[in-house]
């Protein structure tokens, strides 16, 4: 049986990998979700355009979050809006960029409703065991309808009672898991099924069990074979960094090589150095930090590719936790302003970095109709003009709420009926944004000659 495996800052390189990033890496973030849960569709899709635009190709590894209560709130009902728009925005031209998807949390009809929550910013519950046949059905679909990931993660730190409510239970767990693992095989996934990343907890109390106490009781109750990698969520907060990050996966190493399973590798999903001064290391040496321990693990891949991943926690700062916690991102909160570690991560191990790149454009254009009938005409066959805030925008027109269709200025219609009618018209600019307040005009077609007492 082989030691555990080892590693410490002497594995760190001074330029990375020759072709670039060996390690596939991004972010994990939450998309446009606010801490109250609420999502907004244009910041989802500015975040991720910020985080593409530090790196055109090298960024490879965002985390995406599939959550099934969310997807499945009611049951038999799927509602896939959220993840679809992210998935999406997740996929690149280059062929390696994909995510790692985390598959988690039971729907309230799944769920032992009696189970409290012992964390006070709430909890994620795992399925009942009636409920483990929902649960296949939900991985498999999710398996098939997002194929391009580079894994898929079952839960998010289930050694925590607030991931695993209303207590962390690992003979739970490795039934999930094998679940999972069943329902991506027969969705005919390619990817690896990982465990979940755990939290780097070093003792075990009511709430919580000890990540390697975690990892010894997958092995023991369940079986190897229903995972291809595990998770781990090796957080440093200690300096020197790098050593203690690689306390918490050596820890790991020791567990995994003791169950006779030496080839199965590291998935680090969860990962963050503070730009809090007091409870970090300070803006200045947030990006030197996050550096010194991606190479860390570039150094030891190129050994043994015993790590597959390492995800920074998280793409920008957010007022929801400690001020530790709330300075992990490498924008500001709010304005999406790029602090120094933005940049570092770009010119270090990425192809290239944009200090201040542009917002994608998610402002609607303005319609107006520049001519056309108003109030009563004798013409039944009237024509409009019409134009758009933005230039290049294309337009669609219907007449008396018919069906939308493109359409060009002007626009005609023939041998209109007598009576009162309303033209609408809407403009889509180059970035897809549609005008989601048509213009309209109302008008009233009589007939030649004759008092229309109307």
């Amino acid at each position: 049986m082989q030691g555990p495996s080892t590693a410490s800052a002497t594995h760190l390189t001074d330029t990375g990998s020759p072709g670039g990033p060996s390690v596939p890496w991004g972010f994990n973030e939450f998309w446009g979700f606010s801490p109250d849960g609420t999502w907004n569709a244009e910041q989802a899709d500015r975040e991720i355009a910020l985080a593409n635009a530090i790196m055109p190709r090298a960024l490879s590894a965002h985390r995406l979050f599939v959550q099934w209560r969310r997807v499945e709130g009611t049951r038999d009902q799927y509602n896939w809006t959220v993840t679809d728009r992210a998935y999406q925005a997740m996929q690149g031209a280059e062929p390696e960029r994909k995510p790692v998807m985390v598959i988690h949390d039971a729907p309230n009809w799944a769920r032992d409703p009696a189970a409290p929550c012992p964390a006070a910013g709430g909890c994620t519950y795992p399925p009942l065991p009636q409920y483990d046949g929902e649960w296949r059905q939900f991985v498999h679909d999710a398996a098939v309808r997002y194929p391009n990931v580079r894994a898929i993660e079952v839960w998010n730190e289930p050694n925590l009672a607030q991931f695993w409510g209303p207590a962390p239970d690992p003979g739970r767990y490795v039934e999930v898991l094998a679940a999972a693992h069943d329902a991506a095989a027969a969705a005919g996934s390619s990817a690896p099924v990982i465990t979940a990343g755990l939290s780097p907890v070093r003792s075990t109390t009511g709430t919580r069990i000890s990540s390697r106490e975690f990892l010894r009781e997958i092995y023991n109750q369940g079986c190897a074979c229903d995972f291809e990698g595990i998770g781990t969520h090796a957080y440093p907060r200690t300096e020197p960094l790098v050593d203690e990050m690689w306390r918490e996966i050596n820890r790991l190493f020791a567990v995994r090589d003791n169950h006779n399973d030496p080839g199965t590798p590291l998935w680090n999903t969860e990962v963050s150095v503070s730009s809090d001064p007091t409870e970090g290391v300070g803006p200045e040496r947030q990006g030197t930090e996050l550096v010194r321990l991606y190479r860390s693990i570039e150094g030891h891949e190129s050994e043994d590719h015993e790590i597959e991943s390492f995800i920074i926690y998280r793409f920008h700062d957010a007022a929801d936790g400690t001020p530790y916690w709330n300075h992990t991102g490498v924008l500001d909160q709010g304005s999406l302003d790029p602090k120094p570690a933005y940049c570092e991560l770009g010119a270090a191990i990425g192809d290239s970095c944009t200090d201040t790149p542009d917002p994608p454009d998610t402002e609607a254009p303005q319609t107006t109709i520049d001519s056309g009938p108003q109030g009563k005409t004798t013409n039944a066959s009237p024509s409009f003009t019409f134009s758009s805030s933005e230039p290049d925008s294309s337009f669609e027109c219907r007449l008396d709420s018919g069906s939308w269709s493109s359409c060009t200025t002007p626009k005609s219609y023939q041998n209109l009926a007598a009576g009162t009618h309303v033209f609408e018209v809407r403009a889509t600019d180059q970035a897809g944004n549609t005008d989601t307040t048509p213009a309209a005009g109302s008008f009233k077609v009589i007939g030649s000659g004759k008092r229309d007492g109307g």
